[in-house]
């Protein structure tokens, strides 16, 4: 049975690690904890250089942090890259390198 990925994983890992809210909070920097609650129930996403302390922290990718949000964003990259290539195709075949062809497949 399939289990619903969700947006962010960071109360798991904040919870297994024992930390409370204002700790992560102090060790990203900040004197409130009212952004970790924010992020643990998707109402803000975190910019790169949180997502990457917060990989610091917990030793786990942001992918895996964030498996939701990566998911959305994958799937959305991975249609955008095949309009482009149907774009392509259809209007600048020259422009079709095999490097482009391989990362937009």
């Amino acid at each position: 049975m399939a289990h619903k990925i969700l947006e962010t994983y960071l109360r798991t890992y904040r919870r297994q690690a024992g930390f409370s809210q204002k700790e992560i909070a102090y060790l990203l920097g900040w004197h409130s904890a009212s952004k970790i609650s924010r992020f643990e129930h998707c109402r803000i996403t975190p910019n790169l250089q949180t997502a990457f302390s917060c990989e610091v922290i917990f030793h786990v990718p942001v992918q895996q942090l964030f498996a939701g949000v990566f998911l959305k964003v994958e799937q959305k990259t991975n249609r955008r890259a095949q309009l482009l290539l149907r774009r392509m195709k259809e209007t600048h075949p020259e422009t079709l390198t095999p490097e482009k062809l391989k990362l937009l497949k």
